[in-house]
């Protein structure tokens, strides 16, 4: 009997073990988190502000914030495996501005001039790739400490309670080992993860756009673009576009290519404001391929759909070579996408 017992005790340690297994919230490519330094608490993050101390390559700023906010907010891509666990490599790109995680010899960060900076960049190359170290050496999952040790370099991302202005922590590359290189990740769940609301504050073409993308049955895509001109006496036009891409940054599908255009806001004027709708459509098998919608304003004249294949990185260096214009990203939940 005592046999017995033993048996089904050791049968139910087993059977609550892969349980926890199945039930584990691993990370997966594609995935939207936010990633927290074990050590002071805050947030990895980035905005669009570029380095300006001595001996820094000028690109853009990334801190730890004592706060959250949608600053925070970066997407795996370019995965080496689609499940990540101890020893996979990546790429992190900042969803608000496009930027990837990004570090690089001789080049140094704000205060401790002994390390490595740490910066976002525009571009794509062999020193955007990080491999994640996880503490117990398994799956990369909700809550388990890591570090991301940057490939090229060999330094782990680190932060330490060190401040550039009000609630932001310089985030460098140490080239050894302490407890400042931990930190811990979580999913992302806002209002922006899936489809929703893609919001543009800002002159373009002197004038605020805003855009709404929303998914219906059969792969149907409703696209809405509002304009409304800010400028008293001068019209305005821009071209919109729809982009849709997968978890390693390849253009599934891209739409547009639609000029709209507005009136100067003068009194008894018409067309100030406009509102357009698209109706477009995606397969069954690009709907399940799609992870990243991405739009773009543009000023002036039409540019080709051709320009929008391949890798979304050469929609990076156009965006990157035309100063008014205009990118935004949102991740895609494809569980949110209706059947």
């Amino acid at each position: 009997m005592k046999s017995f017992s033993r048996s089904i005790f050791f049968l139910t340690i087993v059977l609550c073990l892969n349980l926890l297994n199945v039930y584990a919230q691993n990370f997966k490519c594609g995935d939207k988190l936010r990633i927290t330094h074990s050590a002071t608490g805050a947030n990895l993050h980035s905005h669009n502000i570029n380095y300006t101390h001595s001996n820094t390559s000028g690109q853009q700023q990334i801190t730890g914030y004592q706060g959250s906010d949608s600053n925070d907010y970066w997407v795996l891509e370019d995965c080496t495996s689609n499940n990540l666990k101890n020893g996979t490599e990546f790429r992190l790109r900042h969803v608000n501005t496009g930027k990837y995680l990004h570090s690089h010899r001789n080049f140094l960060p704000p205060i401790t001039r002994d390390q490595q900076e740490v910066t976002g960049w525009v571009g794509k190359d062999n020193n955007d790739i990080w491999r994640v170290e996880v503490e117990d050496r398994g799956n990369w999952s909700v809550g388990k400490r890591f570090r991301l040790i940057h490939v090229q370099t060999g330094v782990a991302l680190h932060s330490h309670p060190l401040f550039l202005f009000d609630k932001q922590q310089e985030v460098t590359g140490y080239s050894g080992r302490d407890n400042n290189d931990f930190w811990t990740a979580n999913y992302v769940n806002d209002s922006n993860n899936g489809i929703g609301d893609l919001t543009f504050n800002g002159n373009i073409q002197r004038s605020n756009v805003s855009a709404k993308v929303a998914f219906s049955s059969n792969g149907r895509v409703d696209y809405t673009v509002a304009l409304r001109n800010q400028d008293r006496y001068i019209g305005s036009c821009l071209v919109s576009y729809l982009i849709f891409s997968d978890s390693y940054n390849n253009i599934v599908k891209a739409f547009g290519g639609d000029q709209l255009c507005v009136d100067g806001n003068q009194p008894n004027q018409s067309r100030a404001n406009r509102e357009d709708k698209f109706k477009y459509s995606l397969s069954k098998d690009e709907t399940n391929r799609i992870s990243n919608a991405t739009v773009i304003f543009t000023p002036g004249g039409k540019i080709s759909l051709d320009l929008f294949r391949g890798n979304i990185s050469r929609v990076s260096d156009m965006i990157q070579s035309c100063p008014e214009c205009v990118r935004k990203d949102v991740f895609i939940d494809r569980n949110q996408i209706p059947r």
